[in-house]
């Protein structure tokens, strides 16, 4: 057991301090996580949080999202018809 704090301590003092590493990975751990939830989703209109939320747990995937037919987006939690639409023809736009 003593061994053990005794390496964390020389751990410490050879990165300079653990404060500075956990500065340094935090900046990197917001960054990296608001890339994660960025998403297609975000780009629809009157798509806000909550719907893609919905959608996202409701799917699974954003790739789920936009290969669902009408019908399925329709029957996702909180898409009324007109959203679903929305949804639809973005990612259909063109036929």
């Amino acid at each position: 057991m003593v061994e053990i704090i005794d390496l964390a301590r020389h751990r410490r003092a050879d990165t300079g301090g653990a404060l500075q590493v956990f500065q340094c990975g935090g900046a990197h751990r917001a960054k990296r996580s608001k890339a994660i939830t960025a998403s297609p989703l975000d780009e629809i209109p009157g798509i806000g949080p909550a719907r893609k939320r919905a959608l996202l747990l409701h799917f699974g995937t954003a790739s789920k999202v936009r290969a669902a037919a009408l019908e399925d987006l329709q029957r996702a939690p909180g898409v009324s018809e007109t959203v679903a639409r929305k949804i639809y023809d973005f990612y259909h736009a063109g036929g």
